[in-house]
Parts: C-alpha cells; structure tokens; sequence
C-alpha cells in the first residue's frame, strides 16, 4: 500500500487540477479499483497528516495541504517504509501472514491490504502453495471464514526459517522489527551462542551462529503463541543423552531471560538437533579420533557418493584420502540434518554455481545418490557445501597434471628469445617439460607434433596443427594470463570445436518456459545426433534435483547420466527470456558428456564457469549473436 500512495500522492500534487481515477491508474499501473481502495484509506487518516483528498463526482480526485510541515514528514515515512511492489515481495508478504496467523484470513481482506485483484491473489496463492508443499504444508480453506496453514509446527519453522534467508534485508523476518530492537540478534549470537560453543570446544560457522540465532527468534516467537514442538520419546530420550544438549539447555537459559519465556525439554531438544547439525569438525582432527566416531552410515553414503560420480563420469576420487576424510566430516552433521529435516543456508551458492559448476555437477551427481538412499529430497545449499569439497580435491588433481613442450617461435634475436623462454619456464615451471626455440622460417624443419603448444612474437599464417597463441616478446600480465590459460586447455589436450560444432549452435530458439526450450533443442539436434526419446525425461529428472539456471542468463541443463556416445554441446540462443527456475534464461548450453572423458569434462566446464560470469560480454553477444563470437567468448 505504502508504494501505491506515494505513487497517488505524488501524481496528485503533480497537477492542479483534479486528475480521474482512470488516469491515476494509468500512470500507476494499477486497476481502478486498486486506486479506489488507496483513495479511499488514505482519506480515512489524511487529516492527521496534514492534508485532505476530495473527489468531485465526474471530475476526478484532487489534494490540498493544510500543514505542509506534518505533510512532509508523512511523505518521507512512506518513501522509507518497505514495497510490495514486486510479485516477489507480494508472495513473501503473503506467506508471512499466512506462517504468523493463528486464525483464518479472508481473502477479501488481504486483497483489499495488498490492493490487488482476488483473481491476482489467487494467482499468487497458486505458487504459495507449490512453495509450502516443499515443507509438508497446505493452504485450508473454509467458506465465510478464509484461508491459514495446517501442519506440523517443526515443518512450519523450516518454512519461516527458508523464508528469512531468502529475504534480503536485515530485520530477517516479519516479527524480527520487534524483537531485534536493541540488537537482539547480535546479542544472542555474542553472548550466548558463541561463548557457550567455544566453552565446549564446539565450533560453528558464522552462518550457522547466525542460522541457529535465528531458530532461537523464531522459538521464541511460537512458544509465546503457545505453539510448541513435540519429539517422539524415544527421540527425545536419545537427544538428552548428548553432549550437545548441555550445551542447548545453556543456550536456552540465556534465551529464557532475553525473551521472558520458559524453554520446555522438547524445545531444548529441538534446539540440540540444530547444534547437532550444524557442529563443525576440523579437517586436522586425527584418522582414529574419525573411526571413533563413524558408524557404518557415514562411510556408506560417501562410498556411495564417489561411486555414483564415478559411473558417470569416470573420475577416480577413490583414493583421495584428503577428500574422503573431509566428506566423512561434512557428512556426520548432514546425517542429522537430513534425518530432522533442518535446513541449512549457503550465502555463497549462486558464486559456487556460476564459478565452479563442474565441481556442484559433482557434487550433485553424488547427493542424488545419497538423496535416494536417506528418502529426503536435498537442497541446493546442502549442495553446494559439498561442492567446495570437490573444488579442493579438482585443483588437487590439476598439481599432478602431466607437464608438457612448449615451441616458442621468436624473431627478434636470440638473446630476446632466451629472455622470453626463462621467464615462461620460471612462472609455469610445474606445467612445462621442455621449451624449444626457432625462428618463423624453422617451422618447416622441425617435428610440429613433438609439441603441444605454441607461442609466437610474430602472427602466423599457416595453419599449424597445434594450438598457437600470440605474445608480447617482454610479456606482461595479460600476456602471461594468455599463457596460463593456454596451458591449462593444453594439459587436458581440449579441442573446443570437437564439442561445440558450428551445426549445434541455434539462434531461433523459442518457447513459453523451460521444457518448451529444451523440446524446440531436441528436435534440432535429432537431425544430426541420434538420440533416445527419453532424453528429455532424463534431463528433467535432473532438472528437478537441482536447477541449472546460473547467473546473466545462462542455463546448462544435461541429462541425470551418460547417453551419447560421443560428447557434445548445442547452443540456444532464445529469441525471448524465459524463467528457467529462479532465474531468466536467454542462453542455454544443452550438454552431453560421455563417460571416459574426465580431462574433456573438467576443463569443459572451467571454461563455461569463466563464460557466465563475463556479463558484459554475454550482453554484447546477445546483440549479435554467432557461433565464432561464441568460441571466441569461451577459449
């Protein structure tokens, strides 16, 4: 409402004359009847602040100010106050009255406090509902009465919880304006999270201080409502056995004293089964001390982790000892999350996926796995955790990458050319076995094959049949980052125009959302690829564990396992965007890796991870878009 007045106020003030309601809905972008409802509250308290509104039947609505002073300072309070003005910001709204409610809501009413249509709102009740089915809630209706959630109270929880990470401001939640006055927030977090924790040799990230604070805000809140949490006893038996639970009964108590509310044995024991899954373990600790405390699930579920990355992809984590130790460390408090259905919030997801996505690939593949085995559907936050792991255990595998000869061609003398030699050895020293140089006229004397790159002071217009790359003969920053990048396709011996061919890339794409996308791909590509018809079922099944849409306008969807034989990338250029799944897509990178090609696949995907986050060039491409400017963007 807040943004809807100012508009009014704002178009009213901006001419003399009154303005019609048809006109005030036209410049505001709003029904009539939005902007009569508006009129029609602001009337009720314009006295109050300083000014009156009068509508003259047939002529329209005008405003006169009758304390400019009080005027003012109203205009600033709605300009500072929050905006509903997005169907985002709308659905978020929503979902708090609905989670916070105790009784029904009519929907009348809620319109008439968002000054939209019923039939908008129900629009938006629609993707509600998808939004809470993902926590085991739905929406109730009652004739004459109205609408609320039923569910259980945990379940409602999560929701609230997901719901304030996702929200980008500061006050976290609907309720949090209150009770973080005075920084409440922060100070259950400095005085009795973190000192409790570090008192018990327990740590935590700061995001999960911060998550676990929040759990505490959200508690409080319910157990003022009455609306506690209720364990099975055996479960509740179990947690008080813990050590983590002395450390959530001395958590509690200072939350008891902050909030003025009394902690029940249940909810100290919810409040243990967050500590539980979001204790952090060293990566130092000793090979015994995690044998102590490993059971038979934990090392399961990594095995079956590796294994499943390893039938579709052929990468070897097996004998990665670094990698195993901290996937069993990361996977004992995942377990107990998992199994209490808490959520977890990774601030970093959207920068993993764009920047390292064949490592979240990875990490995907094997979660999937792991998904299936404990029932439970996981998230990408959950994820994308996982993923830093392999991140670590990737650049691990470039160090003991094979070196490999370098020709320098060089026509400005030979103590030049030895300069130029010394200083690429001395910087890429690990990555090069041998370096030779010649002049230009050489290069019919010598065996080109010998060598896996090249490197030329001076253009060369044969064509060579290795990779050849112009440089400064005094390189500088850019000319050594051209080098390193060289070096790093060349170890992996990648032939980007074998996997992105000039017949796969599309400009005339089309459809209303993403399976229409992805049918219009298909059907181009069975023309030249032979195919199964269930490819699309499989890049769907994908789809649905976690989405490929990135950053800038860039989705890489791919079938959930091997099908070609041969691997390939077609490019979709969409002649519109369309929402992929939280994001707007214009380019899509339908990819198919066959197996075996582990150098091919890793290399692949750094070089797409570069590509997405060069948002200035993805616009310039989009402008005219062609598959050499496409190649050029991604090498």
């Amino acid at each position: 409402m807040d943004d809807l007045a100012f508009q009014i106020i704002n178009e009213l003030l901006s001419h003399k004359e009154a303005v019609s309601s048809g006109q005030l809905a036209m410049s505001c972008s709003v029904s009539s009847k939005s902007i009569q409802r508006c009129i029609s509250a602001l009337r009720k308290s314009s006295e109050a602040h300083g000014y009156s509104i009068n509508t003259k039947t047939g002529i329209g609505t005008e405003i006169v100010i009758h304390d400019e002073h009080t005027f003012k300072q109203y205009l600033s309070t709605l300009c500072s106050n929050p905006t509903l003005d997005t169907p985002e910001k709308r659905k978020s709204y929503i979902l708090q009255c609905l989670l916070y409610s105790n009784d029904y809501i009519k929907l009348y009413d809620l319109a008439e406090e968002l000054f939209v249509s019923l039939s908008l709102l129900n629009r938006d009740l629609k993707e509600i509902k998808k939004i809470l089915a993902q926590f085991h809630l739905h929406v109730v209706s009652k004739p004459n009465t109205g609408i609320r959630i039923e569910g259980e109270e945990k379940d409602k929880r999560r929701c609230m919880a997901q719901l304030c990470f996702h929200e980008k401001t500061t006050d976290y939640l609907m309720f949090a304006n209150q009770l973080n006055k005075g920084g409440t927030l922060n100070l259950i977090i400095e005085q009795a999270i973190i000192p409790v924790l570090s008192q018990k040799n327990m740590h935590v990230s700061d995001v999960a201080a911060q998550s676990l604070a929040i759990h505490l805000l959200i508690a409080s809140e319910r157990i003022k409502n009455n609306h506690i949490i209720t364990l099975r006893n055996e479960s509740q038996i179990a947690l008080l056995q813990k050590d983590e639970y002395s450390v959530a009964e001395m958590i509690a108590k200072h939350a008891e004293s902050v909030f003025q509310i009394r902690f029940p044995t249940s909810e100290i024991c919810y409040l243990t089964q967050h500590i539980l899954g979001k204790r952090h373990y060293e990566s130092n600790i000793d090979d015994y001390k995690i044998q102590s405390m490993n059971d038979q699930e934990v090392l399961l579920l990594v095995n079956k982790m590796l294994r499943s990355i390893f039938d579709h992809t052929k990468i070897d984590f097996f004998y990665d000892r670094d990698l195993k130790k901290d996937l069993i460390l990361h996977m004992i408090p995942f377990i107990d999350r998992m199994k209490n259905n808490l959520t977890i919030h990774n601030p970093i997801l959207d920068d993993i996926k764009k920047k390292y996505s064949f490592a979240f690939e990875l990490s995907a593949i094997g979660c999937s796995v792991v998904g299936k085995y404990l029932k439970t559907a996981i998230s990408e936050d959950e994820i994308s955790y996982f993923a830093l792991h392999f991140i670590l255990a990737l650049e691990r595998r470039k160090e003991i990458d094979t070196p490999v000869n370098i020709l320098i061609i060089c026509s400005t003398g030979r103590a030049t050319s030895q300069l130029l030699a010394y200083q690429i050895k001395k910087k890429f020293a690990s990555s090069i076995n041998t370096i030779k140089i010649i002049e230009y006229y050489m290069l019919d004397t010598i065996d080109i094959y010998s060598y896996d790159y090249a490197f030329s002071t001076v253009p060369i217009e044969k064509k060579m049949p290795i990779p050849v790359q112009q440089i400064s003969s005094l390189p500088d920053i850019q000319d050594y980052q051209i080098i390193e990048e060289a070096l790093s396709m060349q170890r992996h011996n990648i032939d980007i125009h074998s996997i992105i061919k000039e017949n796969l890339f599309y400009t005339d794409i089309t459809g209303s959302d993403r399976t229409e996308v992805l049918c219009s791909m298909i059907q181009k590509l069975k023309k030249d690829i032979d195919l199964p018809d269930y490819f699309l079922e499989l890049i769907l099944e994908r789809e649905s564990f976690a989405a490929t849409d990135l950053v800038n306008g860039v989705a890489l969807p791919h079938p959930n396992r091997p099908v070609s034989a041969q691997s390939f990338v077609s490019i979709g250029v969409l002649k519109h965007p369309v929402l992929w799944e939280t994001k707007h897509v214009q380019i899509v990178f339908l990819i198919s890796i066959a197996p075996a090609q582990e150098q091919t696949i890793s290399v692949f995907f750094e070089m797409l991870s570069d590509f997405v986050t060069q948002e200035k060039k993805i616009r310039q491409f989009l402008k005219k878009p062609s598959y050499d400017y496409m190649i050029q963007l991604i090498c």
